[in-house]
């Protein structure tokens, strides 16, 4: 369950469409533990080792600059109602991190 002082959903709807939000993330930001998009798994294998499972108790990020309908925390740059998004979603179950997602349209 997320913490009453956690950012709501409903924070983000008084946007108009078409509005820019946040502001474009450096290169070196869209990575993940030094893993960028685009890059095979073999390179990502070469880079990390075999993919190996780790549990934390909690994660606590920033506040985003957008969450979208489906709940997802968004860091980055979009504007509001179009397909033009570059940034990092985070999924999550209210406690954990289930999917992170990099987008550059």
């Amino acid at each position: 369950m997320l913490s009453p002082s956690w950012p709501k959903a409903e924070q983000y709807r008084h946007y108009r469409s078409g509005q820019v939000i946040g502001a474009y993330l450096p290169a070196e930001d869209m990575k993940i533990a030094g893993v960028s998009l685009g890059t095979s798994f073999d390179a990502v294998k070469a880079s990390l080792g075999q993919p190996t499972s780790e549990k934390r108790d909690e994660l606590t990020y920033g506040r985003p600059d957008f969450i979208d309908f489906n709940n997802r925390w968004f860091y980055g740059y979009l504007r509001y109602n179009s397909d033009n998004i570059r940034g990092i979603f985070f999924e999550h179950n209210g406690s954990k991190v289930t999917k992170i997602i990099i987008s550059d349209n």
